[in-house]
């Protein structure tokens, strides 16, 4: 299984159109605008590629989206994870899957609440990432595979696993 993924739905295109035969995943900053699409007035920002009107648009040029993983935990004004985003079951009813990055353990990665100590000392990710493993995603991306396949398992986390 081959899983191209990008940060620019221009490349994600010109392989589709090329015939390549693996997975095409658009990575979703939770703000800004996709550099290859700066100069363009009309382009979308990332936030608008997750409307239902941009998940339709790439729904016919893509097999899945990657949020990052804050929008996908949704915090309220708090820092408190209400996740999972409406993306997700969005995403899903175009046959879209949908991947989250990155999962990491230290404090500097994770929402407030789930801090303990220091930015570099591992907080509370269990419980950051238990959110994560409860919204129906496809798949997650994580820097320290060991503590992926704790919470995540090694089964596939979507709605067909």
């Amino acid at each position: 299984r081959v899983v191209i993924e990008s940060f620019e739905l221009t490349i994600l295109r010109r392989l589709r159109e090329r015939g390549t035969h693996a997975e095409l995943v658009f990575l979703l900053e939770a703000g800004g605008i996709p550099a290859d699409q700066l100069t363009d007035p009309t382009s979308r920002s990332y936030t608008e590629w997750m409307t239902p009107e941009g998940l339709d648009v790439l729904a016919a040029h893509v097999d899945g989206i990657s949020p990052d993983k804050t929008v996908i935990l949704a915090p309220d004004a708090e820092g408190r994870a209400t996740g999972p985003a409406p993306v997700v079951a969005r995403a899903h009813e175009r046959g879209l899957a949908v991947f989250t990055w990155t999962c990491r353990p230290e404090n500097a990665f994770l929402l407030p609440p789930f801090r303990t100590g220091d930015l570099a000392d591992y907080g509370d990710w269990r419980s950051e990432w238990a959110v994560l493993a409860r919204a129906g995603l496809d798949g997650v991306f994580v820097d320290h595979a060991d503590l992926g396949v704790e919470v995540f398992g090694t089964e596939p986390i979507g709605e067909g696993g």
